[in-house]
């Protein structure tokens, strides 16, 4: 018999080791929190508005029973090794096209692709939804994340990271 999961609306919770193996519609560092449990168990959480239902078994997952004990730091923590899996992957596909844009450029090739994923949450915050249904808002955010940080990247480059100058 299955053991009875114990999640509690509010509980933060994180993939494990064994859930990651088992668990294939969750992106293995997303951390979330439980809104609501359902009678067989099924946990929901309502993340940007989109409704995601999880595996109901408990060993898959790492449970924090309150916010205070999932830490900023290590929501971040997740947050940074998802934003640099997915760099990796996208630079395998793309190349440095970054760079290569920003040598060309500037800091303007850094402020289109900033701009063109902010329309894109005013389109959602308008719409309440999204055209493209593959991507998420946090998707977006995360991109935008990336974006700065490559862009912090290719400044130091350019101009030394002791310049004192405008950057």
């Amino acid at each position: 018999m299955k053991e009875k999961t114990e999640f509690k609306i509010g509980d933060t919770v994180i993939l494990n080791e064994k859930g990651r193996r088992a668990v294939k519609n969750i992106n293995p560092d997303t951390v979330f929190v439980v809104d609501s449990v359902s009678e067989d168990g099924t946990i929901c959480s309502c993340f940007f508005r989109r409704i995601d239902l999880y595996s109901t078994e408990i060993e898959h997952y790492q449970t924090f029973t309150n916010s205070s004990q999932a830490t900023k730091e290590q929501m971040l923590e997740e947050l940074t090794k998802q934003m640099l899996e997915t760099f990796k992957k996208k630079n395998a596909d793309y190349g440095d096209s970054t760079t290569q844009t920003f040598k060309e450029f500037g800091l303007t090739s850094y402020t289109i692709r900033l701009n063109d994923k902010l329309n894109r949450i005013k389109s959602f915050c308008k719409k309440g939804e999204l055209e493209v249904k593959d991507e998420k808002i946090i998707d977006t955010l995360m991109d935008m994340s990336a974006y700065c940080l490559l862009a912090a990247i290719d400044i130091k480059e350019q101009k030394g990271s002791d310049d004192k100058g405008t950057f």
